[in-house]
């Protein structure tokens, strides 16, 4: 994944992001430790409205939903998510 982002017409700035990178942050998400703590955020919350989703999702079923979005995104390399250019002449593209 690649993310390029031009500002007034000047330098590009690209940033290779590498699947490996995302993997890492699913497996992180996916963690017990930090699904504990947001279990331990949701019970002292005053707002009981993020109880209803966080007890309908475990760790295991957000590692596969991860694991299948990743192994989805590899098989349309080359695929623009978005490309953005404003008045101003900032430019932001990014890039699978």
């Amino acid at each position: 994944m690649k993310v390029r982002v031009q500002v007034e017409n000047r330098r590009q700035i690209t940033v290779p992001l590498p699947f490996a990178v995302l993997r890492l942050l699913g497996a992180v998400v996916s963690s017990k430790f930090v699904w504990k703590q947001a279990n331990r955020w949701v019970n002292h919350s005053k707002n009981k409205e993020y109880e209803k989703w966080l007890l309908a999702m475990d760790a295991t079923m957000i590692r596969q939903v991860v694991r299948s979005f990743l192994a989805e995104l590899k098989q349309h390399k080359g695929l623009v998510l978005v490309d953005v250019a404003l008045e101003d002449g900032t430019k932001v593209k990014v890039q699978l």
